[in-house]
């Protein structure tokens, strides 16, 4: 059985959705650690409409059969902060702008507050979102912190959808405005799977032909299978039948966004460890992080915090913070 779907998924042409990105930085996976447990799989027009907007699908599986699949959305760098009401708009904007002119300002006024909540994000000259690198948001808090509260800079940031399923295969007459049935068997027969296709039935009394809408088919096969396997053999269903198998509508996970987020409230240029201050000790932190950042690794703060000149880390950070603390800068 395993060499025959094998032997079957070779044959699936896959064709990638490739949907225009509305991003410039769609070759970074900051979302991989978190689905590195998954199995990442290719985008195809099968899942609903959610494949052809997003970057990547992962799949975990839940058992040998059953599977959570997760289509992940990059979401744009924003630099975030509250203002006062009396703040006149285009002046911000001017400030903004003059940063870099790529920089747009959005304002969210709906707010019961004396304070008006802002947005700001980067657009680059082919109008795709773009990066908004540590130097930017350190200029742009440098020239709104006296206009500006709650200011937070948050980067490599995404959004995920998801669908579970309790059975790849397994379809609920249902959603067809045809019967499925004779189209599995069908399937099962040309393609030459050892597989049983088993029906469960809820007793409800409409009729497709000869199955109830209220009936739910399996396709089990003969031998075991990796959930992989499994996958491929749903995929091949779906593309040559157009029968998918039924599972929990994609389901938001409530616009949670998931990302870095640094408050600009913690930063202190140098300050490398987050302890408050700045000392030799942030200085061999850096070092120790260049030459061995497996053991040596600074947190998302200590790295903004460490990059005292806005082109990485590197050596001349730990150089510029010895310079400081001799008084010879």
């Amino acid at each position: 059985m395993k060499k025959r779907l094998l032997s079957l998924a070779a044959s699936i042409m896959v064709t990638a959705v490739s949907a225009v990105s509305a991003f410039a930085y769609a070759e970074d996976e900051p979302y991989a650690e978190k689905f590195a447990d998954c199995i990442k799989i290719e985008k195809s027009e099968w899942f609903y409409d959610l494949s052809d907007k997003c970057e990547a699908v992962y799949m975990r599986s839940n058992d040998k059969h059953g599977a959570t699949v997760y289509f992940i959305e990059r979401y744009p760098d924003t630099i975030t902060f509250s203002v006062s009401k009396d703040v006149d708009e285009t002046e911000l904007e001017k400030l903004i702008k003059e940063v870099d002119n790529g920089l747009i300002l959005q304002y969210w006024k709906n707010t019961p507050t004396d304070n008006y909540d802002c947005t700001v994000t980067f657009k680059n000259d082919k109008e795709e979102y773009d990066r908004i690198d540590s130097k930017t948001a350190k200029k742009l808090y440098e020239v709104l912190k006296d206009y500006a509260s709650a200011f937070e800079y948050r980067y490599d940031q995404y959004i995920y959808n998801y669908s579970a399923y309790d059975y790849l295969t397994g379809y609920e007459a249902k959603q067809y405005s045809f019967p499925i049935e004779e189209k599995l068997n069908e399937y099962l027969k040309s393609n030459d799977i050892k597989a049983s296709l088993l029906k469960y039935s809820s007793g409800e009394e409409t009729f497709l032909g000869n199955e109830s809408v209220g009936d739910t088919f399996f396709i089990v096969p003969d031998e075991d299978i990796t959930v992989m396997e499994h996958y491929r053999l749903a995929k091949s269903i779906a593309e040559k039948t157009g029968i998918s198998p039924n599972g929990v509508s994609p389901t938001d996970t409530g616009g949670k966004v998931e990302g870095i987020t640094i408050n600009a409230d913690d930063y202190i240029k140098g300050d490398s460890n987050c302890d408050g201050a700045v000392d030799m000790s942030d200085a061999v932190l850096i070092m120790q992080s260049i030459a061995n950042p497996s053991k040596y690794k600074l947190t998302a703060q200590g790295s903004f915090n460490a990059d005292t000149d806005g082109d990485g880390i590197t050596s001349g950070d730990a150089l510029a913070i010895q310079k400081k603390l001799l008084k010879l800068d």
